[in-house]
């Protein structure tokens, strides 16, 4: 499912780089794209970025129904049983980081000029599944076995988070010295051996020389230097061949209408579908709850009365505010799936009042 990020939020580097390696292991790596966007919404959850935001708020409700629809879904049983599994969950995207960056220091060991920006990019992507691995240090992740996970390496929760800051201590440390341009490119330091060890030689052939003995040179008139002149050509200038291969003149002009061309070809331009527009031509559903409970009212009574302005205005607010109190307890069932109680609290406190305000107007 393709998301679009809000504005204020594409500039947040625990944001989009997220989604854009969730995106690109959408199909190769599921866990680990399922883990990126996992991670994108405790951000966003722990620091409130939807509160006081609608657009946020209504991007993280659609991130929200995305996540739970992948760790639903019956597509591929293998994905759904490892997404079930905590343990199963980090050894897989433990063992993805991991092999990632053993990747980046093979690359570093053997650095070519010409890989600099594919290996910048890749030490960034190793840089983003290390942090992901946070989403399994809270304080829920009690069962976790990881000393299974690291092979030994770590054999409690603390040593797992020590030993995932050191590796991303290392991979920054490495892009800073791949920016700098720091690293040795391969060859490098052998040219720069032999042009030490060419120096050495040609000093030692001038120490020879000055230690021999010297002979006097025979008489050389002084201009003789200038008299080197060019040799007879080898061929007649004129016999050339002069047959040049130029461009042709154009067929078409910048003014012609060239929309004819290349019709049979299978590769059209398609204009894209702004999905701004395409978003908010939705129409947006408004319950009939409260209309239908008014008219049978008026039934029950037998008065034959007219909605007033007052009326209209008090259904519309009570509207908003029952799509409000579901938002607040979706908010809520989500904090619980993750054991974060103070926030599922937070949000149906909030859920509740307006569900007083609610039952006080009608």
């Amino acid at each position: 499912m393709e998301l679009e990020i809000p504005e204020s939020l594409k500039k947040d580097r625990d944001v989009h780089p997220y989604l854009a390696r969730a995106r690109e292991l959408h199909t190769a790596q599921p866990v680990v794209s399922y883990f990126c966007k996992i991670y994108v919404l405790e951000h966003i959850l722990s620091k409130q970025l939807h509160v006081g935001n609608p657009e946020v708020e209504a991007f993280t409700v659609a991130l929200l129904d995305d996540t739970e629809a992948i760790k639903n879904s019956h597509e591929d049983e293998n994905v759904r049983a490892v997404l079930e599994s905590r343990q199963l969950s980090v050894n897989v995207v433990f063992a993805f980081a991991f092999r990632l960056f053993h990747s980046c220091l093979e690359e570093i060991s053997h650095y070519e000029a010409s890989r600099k920006i594919s290996l910048a990019s890749k030490l960034r992507a190793a840089i983003n599944f290390f942090n992901v691995l946070q989403v399994f240090t809270g304080d829920q992740d009690t069962e976790i076995d990881f000393e299974k996970t690291t092979g030994g390496k770590c054999t409690s929760k603390e040593e797992f988070i020590a030993f995932v800051r050191d590796k991303l201590k290392t991979l920054k440390y490495q892009l800073s010295r791949l920016i700098k341009d720091e690293i040795p490119v391969v060859g490098e330091e052998e040219e720069l051996r032999q042009l030490e060890l060419d120096a050495q030689d040609e000093e030692n052939e001038n120490e020879q020389e000055s230690k021999s003995p010297q002979t006097s040179a025979p008489d050389v008139p002084e201009d003789s230097a200038s008299l080197s002149l060019p040799g007879v050509p080898r061929f007649d200038p004129s016999e050339e061949d002069d047959d040049l291969k130029l461009p042709g003149a154009p067929h078409f002009l910048p003014d012609d209408d060239v929309s004819h061309i290349n019709k049979q070809s299978a590769i059209h331009m398609i204009p894209p579908q702004d999905s701004k527009e395409s978003g908010s031509d939705r129409p947006k559903s408004i319950p009939a709850k409260s209309s239908e409970s008014i008219s049978k009212t008026a039934k029950s009574s037998k008065v034959a009365t007219k909605l007033t302005k007052e009326d209209i205005t008090s259904i519309i607010d009570s509207t908003e505010h029952i799509s409000q109190i579901q938002k607040h307890a979706k908010f809520a069932i989500s904090a619980l799936n993750y054991e974060d109680l103070d926030t599922a609290e937070e949000e149906l406190k909030k859920g509740l009042e307006l569900l007083a305000l609610v039952r006080q107007s009608t």
